[in-house]
């Protein structure tokens, strides 16, 4: 039996995620400004309870590499070394950008205009990495909220920057705040 299992922390949300046999899954994601130290490994214990399973049976672990906050990435990077390690399973970075366009296409599929996610960076800046039809159009940025709004003006905006820098975003065409959801990391 395959369970593979996903870590997102690269932001304020804590989310885990055990996918069985690319069918099942069960998600566990809150808002927890960011101690992820705090919640994950309860949030691993439940569950890994809920289909009653230990680590040695997982196939894969995905976990968020980045952009974001160091600190929490590096949370979510050691609990998927420290469960890897021992059992030698595999882990896969996933860039946090990918993450998102993936919510953004799950929760949008016909979504055909210039889709840009941004993640806070602090210090009034915002990495953001621009999309056209669920392609890579350009290289990860760090900007600022105002300059990548005026050079995409029409473009729809979604990520941890909304929250960060409101009144640029949201006068924005659409703007949507939400976080990559771990059942995509996982996937």
């Amino acid at each position: 039996m395959s369970y593979f299992l996903g870590i997102e922390t690269s932001g304020t949300q804590t989310g885990v995620c055990l996918l069985k046999e690319e069918t099942e899954f069960l998600t566990l994601n809150s808002a927890t400004a960011g101690k992820h130290q705090e919640n994950l490994f309860f949030f691993l214990k439940q569950i890994f309870s809920y289909f009653q399973i230990q680590p040695p049976n997982l196939s894969g672990i995905g976990v968020t590499i980045g952009p974001g906050m160091f600190t929490s990435l590096r949370v979510g990077l050691a609990a998927a070394k420290a469960l890897s390690l021992p059992y030698k399973i595999p882990i896969k970075g996933i860039d946090t950008f990918l993450g998102l366009v993936q919510t953004f296409y799950n929760l949008f599929p016909e979504e055909e205009e210039t889709i840009i996610p941004v993640i806070d960076a602090k210090k009034n800046q915002v990495y953001a990495q621009i999309y056209k039809k669920k392609e890579k159009n350009s290289e990860p940025v760090l900007t600022f909220p105002e300059e990548i709004v005026k050079r995409y003006p029409d473009a729809i905006f979604f990520g941890s920057g909304i929250k960060s820098y409101p009144q640029v975003f949201l006068p924005a065409k659409r703007a949507n705040l939400f976080f990559p959801l771990p059942e995509v990391i996982c996937q």
